[in-house]
């Protein structure tokens, strides 16, 4: 969630601009993050993440933290997002198996 206290408030415009979001020295679509923040996009685990804004008088705000978050939920880089039960399991699973191919 957006911390106004902490964060400072971007239109989707200038979130468009964020240094990061560029590729090959191009800002990001307008319509790519009015989609981010109305239906998401899928994360590698296949969940839907959604762009987090805060409605503002003077329309939709996010934050270049929000962004950043946004990126680490999409990509299964946060550290505040331990393994689900299923994963641990899955994980495992594949392990014994290759250790019952390699002869364990």
């Amino acid at each position: 969630m957006i911390d106004l206290d902490i964060e400072s408030p971007l239109t989707l415009r200038e979130a468009c601009q964020v240094d990061f979001l560029r590729r090959n020295g191009r800002a990001l679509n307008f319509s790519t993050m009015w989609r981010w923040t109305h239906y998401g996009a899928l994360a590698q685990d296949g969940t839907r993440i959604k762009l987090e804004t805060i409605k503002l008088p003077s329309g939709l705000k996010t934050s270049r933290e929000a962004l950043k978050r946004f990126a680490e939920r999409l990509t299964g880089n946060s550290i505040h997002t331990p393994p689900t039960a299923s994963q641990r399991r899955k994980s495992m699973e594949r392990a014994e198996q290759q250790l019952d191919r390699a002869g364990w």
